[in-house]
């Protein structure tokens, strides 16, 4: 469990108290979550009795089948951090309060599942230099698309690329550190063509934003959660969160619609789908080579060449955040 002495070495799982949280290490600046598609319901956690409790279905399955397409891609690991607990036991992606409800064993659950969170962080932050961190949803919205929220408010989205990019959206933002990369400009990471929403459109699904759409226009769009703002790269203060931690990790909400991960099939072709543009989206606005084995630039030598982390003391602290 986090707190303990471990080395953390990619590809080998690590698990919370009674497996309710689990961990794979990578050796990638990516970090992948997935809150709400846990099945366990045990009987030491009450079920939650306020806030949202429906399983996000087929999150977890895409999740792993985005993370074995991302190896194969690579050859590489990207950090996985998977909530088993069924959403009526506890969810992640809130404030502990409204998370666990009181319930010591469901707290601790929490505090595991953004420790792992904070350690891949600070992994990829010693060894990488910056990187991303995408928390997996599916959504049942009626518009039927995949929804990529970066704490850019749909009102911001409607505006021109030059009124888009100010200091105060950019900061506002959980994608500020990559928004700030000399020649990066925030519309087209946002937008774009090489924006993941852009990737995946052009692979055929429906995503907002993208160059087809822009901005979701009414539409059902979730634009930002808990975890990709605790865990991005926001600096200014969020009037539902706070301040946010800074750091080079960014953070970014990604919704799928429940149609495209409804069935094996259809969500086997959405999670390749996924692992080519997270890679595409990596390498073009990081300047990552993610399979090449040299990993030329200084920077990202980093990632590989070091030994590996090890969590010691009870607490990992990135960027101000310290988790225990």
């Amino acid at each position: 469990a986090p707190g303990k002495p471990l080395p953390y070495t990619p590809g080998k799982n690590y698990w919370g108290r009674k497996a309710y949280i689990q961990y794979v290490a990578g050796d990638l600046p990516i970090i992948i979550s997935s809150p709400h598609g846990g099945y366990l319901k045990p009987a030491e956690i009450p079920n939650r009795t306020w806030g949202t409790t429906g399983l996000d279905t087929g999150s977890q399955e895409k999740t792993w089948e985005t993370a074995n397409y991302i190896k194969k891609l690579t050859g590489r690991y990207p950090h996985v951090i998977v909530s088993r607990l069924s959403r009526y036991k506890l969810d992640p992606n809130r404030e502990i309060k409204e998370a666990a409800q009181g319930n010591k064993h469901a707290e601790q659950a929490w505090k595991e599942y953004h420790g792992f969170i904070t350690a891949a962080r600070m992994w990829v932050t010693q060894r990488c230099g910056r990187g991303h961190y995408f928390d997996f949803h599916t959504n049942g919205h009626k518009d039927g698309w995949l929804e990529l929220g970066m704490w850019v408010p749909p009102s911001v989205l409607q505006k021109s690329d030059s009124a888009m990019g100010t200091p105060a959206v950019i900061n506002a933002s959980s994608i500020r550190a990559v928004a700030t990369l000399p020649g990066n400009i925030l519309a087209d990471i946002v937008r774009g063509p090489y924006s993941l929403g852009g990737l995946m459109q052009a692979r055929g699904y429906k995503s907002v934003p993208s160059p087809k759409l822009p901005h979701p226009a009414g539409g059902g769009y979730f634009y930002g959660g808990y975890s990709n703002w605790r865990h991005g790269s926001g600096s200014s203060a969020n009037k539902y969160h706070g301040p946010g931690p800074g750091g080079v990790i960014d953070g970014t909400l990604v919704e799928s619609s429940s149609k495209f991960i409804n069935n094996a099939v259809t969500r086997d072709d959405y999670s390749l789908k996924m692992a080519q543009s997270l890679r595409a989206f990596m390498e073009r606005h990081y300047g990552f080579k993610l399979v090449d084995a040299a990993w030329t630039p200084p920077a990202n030598e980093r990632c590989h060449n070091a030994t590996p982390l090890t969590l010691t003391g009870g607490q990992v602290t990135v960027a101000g955040d310290t988790t225990g």
